[in-house]
């Protein structure tokens, strides 16, 4: 049976990496790509323990294996998605800029403003934290700024922009239209439900055992690098039904 090591946060990193200087106790891990000035990912190219990533750094080292979703596709697609349905000023609530989650859906934004001939405009792109509070806060930015819809990286960032424009007395979808990312619980627990991106989560949780099994088996050279689509999920937040 193998032995494999999963780990999404700082505390599992603290226990991992002593252990992988002692010597590793593992057949293979699999890391969540967090910000890149994070030690884990240099420190497991240091070892002879197989691991996969699942998420990308912004400096993706090209022999590195790793799964990720499209994230500047699928952001380009929420913001196409409100620009069909007449909206003028998009604003967006980023996540961390020294995560590539956060750049990539970033990158879809503004693109999708420039194909189809918006300005870019700073005094629209917030940074929100990727936390509720961050949402919440990103909200007094945008509102002098008059947004008619808002593109939140995510969708723990999205509740707190939604309960920020309720609590200045902002109707949604009727004055401000909000799209989040990820599909995760928070987006059926809003009132209005949130139209947000969805992520395979189960189909990536599965591949990413896969792989690393994979990895282990056989190699990892050439090194497995896969990205995963992402689905547009059209709620009550946007003020359009397909």
């Amino acid at each position: 049976m193998l032995s494999l090591f999963l780990f999404y946060s700082q505390k599992d990193e603290e226990l991992l990496l002593p252990r992988l200087s002692q010597g590793s106790f593992l057949d293979g891990v699999i890391v969540q790509a967090t910000t890149d000035d994070d030690p884990i990912i240099p420190q497991l190219q240091k070892g002879a323990t197989p691991f996969l990533v699942v998420g990308r750094l912004n400096q993706m080292p090209d022999d590195l294996s790793y799964l990720d979703v499209d994230n500047a596709s699928g952001a380009y697609s929420a913001v196409e998605h409100l620009i069909k349905f007449g909206h003028k000023r998009i604003a967006h609530v980023t996540g961390r800029l020294d995560n590539r989650a956060g750049t990539d859906r970033l990158l879809g934004y503004q693109k999708a403003l420039q194909d189809h001939n918006f300005p870019i405009e700073k005094n629209l792109i917030v940074n929100g934290d990727f936390t509720e509070e961050g949402g919440y806060a990103s909200v007094q930015h945008l509102l002098p700024y008059k947004p008619d819809a808002i593109f939140v990286g995510s969708d723990t960032m999205a509740v707190g922009v939604i309960n920020a424009l309720k609590s200045a007395g902002v109707l949604i979808p009727k004055d401000v239209a909000v799209m989040g990312f990820d599909d995760l619980l928070p987006a059926l627990r809003t009132d209005p439900q949130l139209s947000t991106i969805k992520q395979p989560i189960l189909r990536f949780g599965i591949s990413a055992v896969d792989v690393l099994t994979d990895i282990i088996e056989k190699g990892s050279t050439p090194p497995h690098q896969a990205l995963y689509n992402t689905e547009l999920i059209i709620r009550d937040s946007c003020g359009a039904k397909l």
